[in-house]
């Protein structure tokens, strides 16, 4: 037998190795035609492209579309804000999508309103969607120097800033991180390669299905996974925040902004009870829901009242937004709290659910209070 399949290798020999390098042909152009219908062209979300040091940018003069309907537009520094006059005193907005403005038009951020209230100064939005505190101190360290602001306004969004400083990958893609070594900062991946590990991953389709569930075997990533390991590393990058503002004489104002689910909560405890606030649990918490279906005499019951309170008092109580909160009265920074000053307002928990695009980011009508609450802090502390 084994002399048989000698003899038809030998006679078959060409037959064979055209056979394998058509195989070989095959499955190289079904990986192209594959990564080229997946391919993506934007480095982490619609107009941001790759940067060795902050892991993504924004495209510099860039028009861009969400949905084929938002414009989104930045100017030769990437940020989305008209171009930068030099015969102004300027104000840097530094954030993520928060401040960038995920899901609204140019003229409707928090940066374009708060521009149209400081007469005397020009706004700039320097927002990059999915940047950390890190990113956030290296992107603003670029600028500052050249821009020479009269006040940094930094938002930390509680939702996901501990998450995206912690390690040195955010969304699938390489970024810097900040670790403590000697009770200092040291910065590490400070020259991401473009084919880093994790870059590949989340850029080519073919490895991220065949081979996804080796990622993490593969791909050392550096930084913290434990929650209240990161905790230091964004105490000290606060500090090297407001140092690094202090150094080129500009002020500093830091916000806390609230996700959906804690302005609501907030806005829910010592209200009445509503049908939009057992609306609003039983769908963001099924099981709740299932208790209603159970007991629907409940609804007009205090029962109703008690697991509404109880719910929303446990979600405050166990935020990052309560840390953040904790963190900037400690140290006695000079900070707005959005989440207390709307709840100031004693506003209905409907019209802060509609602050909201989605869980994490304002509507127009979100954003035109967060720069209206924001103007009023600086004129009130007088800043500027």
């Amino acid at each position: 037998m084994l002399r048989i399949l000698i003899l038809f290798i030998r006679c078959k020999r060409i037959e064979l190795i055209l056979l394998g390098m058509s195989l070989v042909f095959g499955v190289l152009i079904s990986v192209i035609l594959t990564e080229t219908y997946f391919h993506q062209k934007y480095w982490h979300s619609i107009g941001t492209q790759f940067d060795s040091e902050l892991g993504w940018k924004n495209k510099i003069n860039e028009i861009s579309w969400r949905a084929g309907k938002i414009k989104q537009t930045t100017n030769s520094k990437g940020f989305r804000s008209p171009k930068v006059n030099p015969n102004e005193d300027h104000i840097l907005m530094v954030g993520d999508s928060i401040i960038w403005g995920s899901g609204v038009g140019d003229h409707e951020t928090a940066a374009f309103y708060l521009d149209q209230m400081m007469q005397s100064h020009q706004v700039l939005n320097m927002g990059v969607q999915g940047y950390g505190l890190g990113q956030y101190y290296l992107n603003l360290k670029r600028h500052i120097s050249t821009l020479k602001p009269k006040l940094v306004i930094v938002t930390i969004y509680s939702g996901n800033d501990v998450s995206n400083t912690a390690r040195g990958e955010a969304y699938g893609k390489s970024k810097p991180v900040f670790v403590i070594k000697k009770k200092k900062l040291k910065l590490l991946n400070k020259n991401i390669s473009k084919f880093s590990c994790s870059n590949l991953f989340a850029r080519y389709w073919t490895l991220r299905n065949l081979f996804g569930n080796l990622k993490e075997t593969i791909c050392k990533t550096v930084g913290y996974k434990n929650y209240f390991d990161t905790l230091p590393v964004i105490v000290l990058l606060l500090k090297k925040i407001e140092q690094l503002a202090f150094k080129y004489d500009s002020k500093v104002l830091f916000i806390v902004s609230p996700s959906r689910d804690d302005l609501t909560h907030k806005m829910f405890l010592g209200q009445r009870k509503s049908k939009f606030q057992v609306e609003y649990y039983t769908n963001r918490y099924p099981n709740v829901l299932k208790y209603f279906k159970k007991h629907p005499s409940s609804y007009k019951g205090f029962d109703v009242v008690k697991v509404i309170t109880a719910m929303g008092k446990s979600q405050l109580k166990n935020s990052n937004h309560r840390f953040f909160q904790k963190l900037f009265e400690s140290q006695n920074y000079f900070y707005l709290d959005i989440l207390k000053e709307i709840a100031r307002d004693k506003v209905l928990p409907e019209t802060a659910y509609s602050f909201y695009t989605d869980p994490d980011h304002y509507s127009p009508l979100g954003n035109r209070r967060f720069a209206e609450l924001i103007y009023k802090k600086i004129k009130a502390s007088k800043l500027l």
